[in-house]
């Protein structure tokens, strides 16, 4: 789920040795990025596959020189981190790799894809031992059709999830969209695609099928070393004490988040709202989401009462 720090995860992914990390949200879906790709038709014609894959917003970005995912984070806009990833290299080594291949599935290319990405983005250096690629696709588990083609595509993908607090979800969400507070009915209905979200996790969870980590923001803010070793664990991956920097290309990044950030890091600040929440709103808060919070967070193994929830 947006907000609830799917790009602070992959940030954090972003600098250990054996993963290679998108740098920004996955827009490989079609017309919408969780919409998981269908290729069937396209395998044979490399130039109308690439283009079915390429991310014109990572193109976009690439033409500008310099990395931007600010959020409503206007410090972030400022940074200057060397971005030159070049979407016509990328279709050059792409259609040529890819013509090649002796055989032509949808999973060899979305792989041939991303070995072809990472090599147009100079800023990108291999440690030569990656075991993974990671990406940020928010709302993806939300589509059950779109997780299944990933499923039939890569059985063996793990799925990371976070869960967020409601309070600071709705509040982070607001400033991001520009969603007044005081509109009560607006504000539940974002809240209940939030309980939504929280359903799909919880079944992602307690399914065996899958391999899948779950944890709180709350919980990876607080502490992310120790998010982050468990993380790893499940991985089978060394923890690199850079994880606990947010960096894109080895390069550290200022948060992409709904207030205002000038510092590097993980900023705990986030941990609870940045403006009063008017009398109704905290009433469904307290009555009806914070409740499935609580829940939710006990039924993940965790306590709840380490998460401060009487604040």
């Amino acid at each position: 789920m947006h907000r609830s720090g799917g790009t602070l995860f992959s940030q954090l992914l972003d600098g250990h040795s054996g993963i290679q990390a998108h740098p920004h949200e996955l827009f490989i879906g079609k017309p919408q990025k969780w919409n998981w790709p269908k290729l069937a038709k396209l395998l044979n014609s490399p130039e109308p596959l690439f283009e079915s894959l390429q991310e014109d917003k990572i193109a976009a970005i690439g033409r500008q020189g310099v990395f931007i995912k600010p959020g409503s984070n206007l410090e972030a806009g400022k940074q200057d981190v060397s971005f030159t990833y070049s979407l016509t290299e990328h279709r050059q080594r792409f259609v040529e790799l890819y013509s090649k291949a002796p055989v032509k599935t949808q999973r060899f290319a979305i792989q041939i894809y991303f070995h072809t990405f990472f090599a147009s983005w100079p800023e990108h250096h291999s440690s030569g031992h990656e075991r993974y690629m990671s990406c940020f696709l928010p709302h993806l588990i939300l589509h059950s059709d779109s997780l299944q083609r990933l499923f039939a595509d890569f059985p063996d993908v793990m799925l990371v999830s976070l869960l967020r607090r409601p309070d600071s979800w709705i509040a982070s969400l607001v400033n991001h969209i520009s969603l007044s507070l005081a509109d009560t009915e607006t504000v539940q209905k974002h809240l209940e695609r939030w309980r939504f979200s929280v359903k799909a996790i919880l079944s992602l969870h307690r399914n065996p099928a899958t391999y899948s980590f779950t944890t709180t923001y709350e919980a990876l803010v607080s502490d992310p070393r120790v998010e982050l070793q468990r993380f790893c664990a499940l991985a089978g991956l060394p923890f690199e004490p850079i994880m606990l920097t947010p960096t894109v290309g080895g390069c550290p990044v200022l948060p992409n988040s709904s207030y205002s950030r000038a510092e590097h890091g993980v900023n705990q600040a986030s941990l609870r709202p940045q403006q009063p929440m008017p009398t109704s709103v905290q009433q469904i808060l307290q009555e009806v989401y914070l409740p499935v919070y609580v829940q939710a967070v006990t039924q993940l193994g965790m306590d709840p009462l380490d998460l401060d929830l009487a604040s």
